[in-house]
């Protein structure tokens, strides 16, 4: 079902931009939200029409709500630099956790080399981790007021025109607009209106976005094109949609060649494409590498709806895996939760003595995977990039696609993972693991091979390629 909706989205976003050719904040909005229509759709899809029509009450009232609280917010906000105003080198810019990893493998290199950096984000979640960094630039406000696209002709214009585009399994685009634009219209003017404070303050020479496909970078690389500044971004996990099509940063940097090939089949050109290996991963086996499997917990990190498989899958998938921590009641269970995935769904895994969950976000538990790969005997997963981070610390693979929906990932295809498709496999790929037998021997192997694939790995490092290669364009 993903293909059919990513061509679907790609076709009535083509067609957009298409329509608004001469309009250049329309084609922005439009290019922005392309990782958000995906999410709606599938929300929409999630609801019949009581639950269609319960979210637009929760919709009005939320708007209720915002209205009095925006009327303590203030309309602008105040950048404070803990750092001299001078010209910057490199602008970052993260906006998700994940971003901020590369982050800080690619700064000291970066600081060596005598190069000016700033580091922002408007993602108040982010303001912690990244405070303490030499250039970062603090911003005074960051809850301004909620702006609601309805009092912007651009957003009834895109709308009204999303309501002439073909439907997808009931659901017209249009909803999927109001949607997207409802949870997102805000990130996306602001990011506008940061943007052109930051350039003026700071005179940034390059800009380093944590995602170019999402909609706050999205919009810094779509400004930054007018604005003659070039742009970076790195990948940090699977890049195998369509969507990745839209990526607009002037350089991305990939783990390896399979990737390279990837981006190149989207259409992409290839002065833009840089196989850098991955500055987190060194990190990560410099840390991990000695200690894996010591442990012996069994780990469970699936990445939820939505992508790659429907909530139905997801459901059966967890309903086997309640199965296995049943039959294995001496091993202990670990279930690292994607930020897609949620708590209801292992309702009945909690009673388990012999099972953990671990929530998404939860500050009680460490939320680096490598930190539990380093624990695991094994891990079983579906389409996660974490299968090939387990590869690399010579942990085994099980993978589990009981509908068929995860056929075309490569080390699925490849045969490379311990593969299930349902009760009787997966317990007998877990009996090979923990029997060491020659199929796990020979998986090892095979995964080995495969992640070395995978993972370029420079003589002078990652991090030190990725600075040398932004030096090129200074």
């Amino acid at each position: 079902m993903r293909e059919d909706l990513v061509d679907w989205i790609s076709l009535c976003t083509d067609q957009l931009q298409a329509a608004y050719s001469k309009d250049d904040e329309a084609r922005m909005l439009v290019r922005a939200l392309v990782t958000q229509y995906e999410l709606c759709v599938l929300q929409l899809l999630r609801k019949n029409r009581t639950g269609r029509i319960l979210d637009q009450i929760k919709t009005r009232l939320a708007d209720l709500h915002y209205k009095r609280k925006n009327q303590q917010r203030p309309t602008s906000f105040k950048l404070t630099s803990m750092a001299p105003n001078e010209p910057t080198d490199i602008l970052f810019w993260p906006f998700q956790p994940m971003h901020v990893e590369n982050i800080k493998s690619l700064y000291p290199v970066a600081l060596k080399k005598g190069m000016r950096l700033k580091v922002f984000t408007q993602n108040p979640a982010l303001q912690d981790g990244i405070a303490d960094s030499e250039g970062f630039i603090q911003l005074d406000n960051l809850s301004p007021k909620r702006l609601n696209y309805k009092d912007f002709s651009i957003g009834r214009q895109l709308v009204q025109a999303s309501k002439k585009l073909p439907r997808f399994k009931g659901v017209s685009f249009h909803e999927v607009m109001q949607l997207s634009l409802s949870s997102a219209f805000s990130w996306i003017y602001y990011t506008r209106d940061y943007f052109h404070r930051l350039m003026q303050q700071y005179q940034p020479k390059t800009i380093f976005v944590g995602n170019d496909v999402t909609y706050v970078g999205s919009t810094v690389c779509h400004l930054s094109k007018k604005a003659g500044t070039p742009t970076f971004t790195m990948m940090h996990g699977s890049i195998k949609s369509e969507l990745w099509k839209y990526s607009n940063a002037d350089c991305f940097f990939l783990f390896g060649e399979k990737d390279k090939a990837t981006m190149l089949r989207r259409g992409l050109d290839a002065s833009g494409l840089c196989i850098s290996g991955s500055p987190k991963l060194e990190q990560k086996i410099a840390t991990y590498k000695n200690v894996a499997g010591v442990e012996k917990i069994i780990l469970v990190a699936l990445s939820g709806p939505g992508h790659s498989i429907t909530i139905e899958h997801h459901e059966q998938t967890i309903q086997l895996l309640e199965q296995m921590v049943f039959e294995y009641p001496h091993h202990q269970f670990v279930f690292k939760l994607h930020k897609k995935d949620r708590l209801f769904y292992y309702r009945n895994i909690r009673s388990f003595s012999n099972a953990e969950i671990i929530p998404y976000g939860d500050e009680h538990y460490p939320s680096d995977v490598f930190y539990w790969l380093s624990k695991a005997a094994v891990l079983i997963t579906g389409a996660s990039s974490t299968a090939i981070e387990a590869m690399v610390l010579g942990v085994p693979v099980i993978t589990v696609d009981l509908l068929g929906h995860l056929s075309t990932i490569d080390y699925i295809k490849k045969d490379i993972s311990l593969h299930t498709t349902d009760f009787m496999t997966l317990k007998k790929n877990l009996n090979a693991v923990f029997s060491q037998n020659g199929v796990l021997e020979q998986h090892l192997s095979k995964s080995k091979a495969f992640a070395q694939s995978a993972y370029a790995h420079p003589a002078e490092g990652s991090a030190a390629l990725i600075v040398q290669r932004i030096q090129e364009y200074l």
